[in-house]
C-alpha cells in the first residue's frame, strides 16, 4: 500500500502597513511503497508490471517577497518575486534493481537508483573528437576512426580503467530536475493605464537532446540540422566539437547533454481603462481595452526548440524526464481584448 508522510512549516508576514509581504515555507514529503512500473525479463511474456516498489522523498524550501504601494492618487505599482529549491531522491527500490528509461537512438539514457533523483542521466563521458590515428592508438577505442567521439575510460568490472569502452564506463551526470525555480512579476498603473508582466525560469537543470541523438540511424542519408551538416568533422574540416557522419546511432553520452537553464517573459499586458465620466452617457460602468502577449522571449543556452520539456504521457514517463525527443516549440501568442461592464 502506498503511504505518504508529509511535514510542512511556514511563515507569512506583512510589514510597513502591508506594503511589504512575504512567505517562507519548508516541506518534507516521503512516499513509501510508491506504485511504479518495474521491468521484466522478456521470457515472461511482458516487459513490465505495476507494483509497490519504491520510496521517494521530496524536500524543499520556498520563499516569496512582494511590495505594493502608490504615489499620490495617480501612480500605483507592485512587484513580487519567488524562489524555490526542491531535492528529489529515490530512497528505497525494492530489491535494489535500478529502473532504466526508454531507449533513444538504441541506447538507454536515464537510470533511476537509490540515492539519486528520478530519471538521472547515466551516460558515457564525452571528452572530444578524435583528430588523428595517434590519438586513437593512445585511447581505449582502438577501432575508432578520426572524427569519432572520444569517451572517457572510467572503469572496468574491477573498478579501474580496463582499456575498453562499455557500460562499466557510464556514470551519473545530473538530471532534468532544477536546483532552483524562480519568478518575478510586476504591475505599474498611471491613471487609466496599466502594465503587467511576469517572468519565470529555472537554474541547475540538464536536458538530453534526444532529437539530436536520434536524428536518424544513418546520418549519411537522413535529414539532419543544417548546423551539423556544416560543422561536422571531415578530413577538410577537422572539427573538435561535432563528430563525423556515421551510418549508425551514436552512443548515449554527455555529448548530447546540455544546460537547461532559462528565463522566460511569460506574459506582458498593456491596458487602458476609460474614465467613468466618458462612459456614463452610454450607461457603461467599466470599459477596459488591452493587448497581451505570451511567451514573448526566452533566454537560454539550450540548442533545442525549448528548454521547457513536458513529461511525455505513458506508464514510464517519469523515468524519461528531460529527454527531448518529441517536444514542440513553445507557442507565442498575441491577443487584443475588451472588458465591458454595465
Amino acid at each position: 500500500m502506498e503511504i505518504t508522510d508529509e511535514y510542512d512549516a511556514g511563515l507569512d508576514f506583512a510589514l510597513l502597513a502591508n506594503r511589504l509581504t512575504g512567505t517562507l515555507d519548508y516541506y518534507s514529503k516521503k512516499t513509501n511503497n510508491s506504485l511504479i512500473y518495474v521491468g521484466l525479463p522478456g521470457i515472461l511474456g511482458d516487459t513490465q508490471y505495476l507494483t509497490n516498489a519504491a520510496s521517494i522523498s521530496n524536500k524543499g524550501i520556498e520563499f516569496s517577497l512582494g511590495w505594493a504601494d502608490q504615489i499620490g492618487d495617480d501612480w500605483k505599482y507592485g512587484f513580487s518575486g519567488n524562489i524555490a529549491h526542491n531535492k528529489n531522491l529515490v530512497e528505497g527500490l525494492n530489491g535494489g534493481q535500478p529502473l532504466v528509461g526508454d531507449l533513444v537512438g538504441n541506447f538507454a539514457v536515464t537510470r533511476t537508483d537509490n540515492g539519486r533523483p528520478i530519471g538521472s542521466y547515466f551516460l558515457l563521458e564525452n571528452t572530444g573528437v578524435f583528430q588523428n590515428q595517434a590519438q586513437i592508438d593512445a585511447s581505449a577505442q582502438k577501432d575508432a576512426r578520426a572524427g569519432d567521439l572520444i569517451y572517457k575510460d572510467i572503469s572496468g568490472p574491477a573498478g579501474v580503467p580496463d582499456g575498453k569502452i562499455d557500460d562499466y564506463d557510464r556514470a551519473y551526470f545530473g538530471s532534468y530536475q532544477p536546483k532552483l525555480t524562480y519568478g518575478f512579476n510586476g504591475n505599474v498603473g498611471y491613471k487609466g493605464l496599466d502594465l503587467n508582466f511576469g517572468f519565470y525560469g529555472t537554474a541547475g537543470s540538464k536536458i538530453y537532446n534526444g532529437k539530436k541523438a536520434a536524428r536518424g540511424t544513418n546520418q549519411l542519408t537522413d535529414n539532419i540540422e543544417a548546423s551539423v551538416a556544416k560543422d561536422r568533422w571531415t578530413p577538410n574540416n577537422p572539427s573538435s566539437t561535432v563528430p563525423r557522419a556515421t551510418a549508425g546511432a551514436l552512443k548515449a553520452s554527455t555529448y548530447f547533454l546540455e544546460k537547461g537553464d532559462f528565463l522566460r517573459l511569460n506574459n506582458l499586458t498593456l491596458g487602458y481603462t476609460l474614465p467613468t465620466a466618458m462612459l456614463a452617457k452610454a450607461k457603461i460602468s467599466n470599459l477596459r481595452l488591452y493587448v497581451t502577449g505570451q511567451n514573448l522571449f526566452t533566454l537560454t543556452g539550450y540548442s533545442g526548440f525549448t528548454p521547457e520539456i513536458l513529461t511525455a504521457a505513458g506508464d514510464r514517463a517519469n523515468l524519461n524526464q528531460g529527454v527531448d525527443v518529441n517536444t514542440y516549440p513553445s507557442t507565442r501568442t498575441f491577443a487584443f481584448g475588451i472588458n465591458l461592464g454595465f
